[in-house]
């Protein structure tokens, strides 16, 4: 197993992980019965394994009590997350006071912010974090899903501890952290924790590039998702946190952290990896395909008056938006039904693409990366 370090001097940690959302949670059938989730963790850790990542929103609070139980008695660095309605000093130390009791710890290693607040000072957020460090309820602090310009105020604000971490989505589909995020923190000692390192199952964005890889991956003897695993993990900064929902999964994963790919494979699998991305018209794309589940906005009255209470809201990111911050494409694909009016429909990107469109007022085309079939 590979291990690296959190930070310029954090607690060493495999550089494959354990990601825990959707893993558990008051919405999936197990609940009550998480037999599965804790024999998922318990083989990862028995395969060299030893970092967790959690968050208080998972299972509103119970994935933090499975990964309580699942390292008790290991020696496993543990994250866990702040929601971003909980970002000022007072409501902070009440959800870490929350999260230590159902981890069953006093400290945690590694504690984020999951999102950003735009109706909260980041420097305030950090002068919070910055308090709980020194108590030493906290380890290291880390930041997830924040633009460039939010990682650079967040490390500056820090008066004493460091940011160890930026954690995002990086996949073989998804590589736009590469043009500047990742870059920043491989200069800056931050490590970059990736989640959805397997895009939800789909690995690289088509099943023909897939059918390509498989061929790699046999001169390996691994699966598909551990071949990408191992690939994402030979950059300097980057941690994997893929989800394992089963035992199965959770072997293939480790396996990654001993993969060592030559140079010829990991230049043909850049090659054959990485999303089509194009400029397309708003109105091509259909925004709520119909079953579509989660928390949808149907139409721009409904965005605009954030009916899910969603933090940040779409008009907060449109205002970052139109103050010259790119966040990353939104996702689409083929139309099932293009005689309906739209060419598109919209799969991953939500907030956002309802952001741009009240951004623009519905008249600037839009990034987006395609999901191919």
């Amino acid at each position: 197993m590979l291990y690296k370090t959190i930070g310029v001097s954090g607690p060493r940690i495999s550089a494959i992980g354990v990601g825990t959302g959707g893993l558990v949670g008051v919405d999936t059938p197990d609940y009550g019965r998480d037999e599965g989730a804790l024999a998922s963790l318990a083989l990862s850790f028995e395969r060299g394994v030893t970092f967790v990542d959690t968050a208080e929103v998972y299972g509103a609070g119970h994935s933090e009590e499975v990964v309580g139980r699942a390292i008790a008695g290991r020696d496993v660095v543990v994250a866990s997350k702040v929601s971003p309605e909980n970002l000022t000093p007072e409501r902070m130390r009440v959800s870490l006071d929350n999260s230590l009791r159902r981890l069953g710890r006093e400290r945690i290693e590694l504690y984020q912010v999951h999102w950003s607040n735009p109706s909260i000072p980041i420097a305030e957020t950090m002068g919070a974090l910055d308090d709980l460090a020194a108590e030493g309820k906290i380890g290291d602090v880390g930041v997830c899903n924040f633009s460039l310009r939010e990682l650079e105020e967040a490390r500056t604000s820090l008066r004493h501890a460091r940011l160890a971490t930026m954690q995002a989505e990086y996949n073989l589909f998804d590589r736009s952290v590469e043009q500047d995020v990742l870059p920043y923190c491989q200069t800056r000692g931050i490590t970059f924790l990736a989640y959805s390192p397997l895009d939800q199952g789909h690995i690289c964005g088509s099943s023909a590039r897939r059918d390509m890889l498989a061929e790699i991956a046999g001169r390996y003897q691994c699966s598909v998702g551990a071949l990408a695993l191992a690939w994402l993990i030979r950059r300097p900064p980057v941690v994997v946190i893929p989800r394992a929902g089963r035992a199965e999964h959770a072997g293939q994963n480790a396996q990654a952290g001993s993969l060592v790919l030559s140079d010829a494979d990991a230049t043909e699998i850049d090659r054959l990896t990485g999303a089509a991305s194009a400029i397309i018209p708003v109105n091509s794309v259909r925004a709520a395909p119909a079953g579509g589940g989660g928390k949808v906005y149907r139409s721009l009255e409904e965005a605009k008056a954030n009916i899910h209470h969603m933090t940040p809201s779409p008009s907060e990111l449109a205002r970052q938006m139109l103050d010259g911050e790119f966040l990353k494409p939104v996702r689409v694909r083929r139309a099932d039904n293009p005689d309906e009016g739209y060419e598109y429909d919209l799969v991953e990107g939500r907030i956002r693409y309802w952001a741009w469109v009240i951004a623009f007022e519905g008249k600037r085309d839009i990034p987006v990366l395609i999901r191919e079939r």
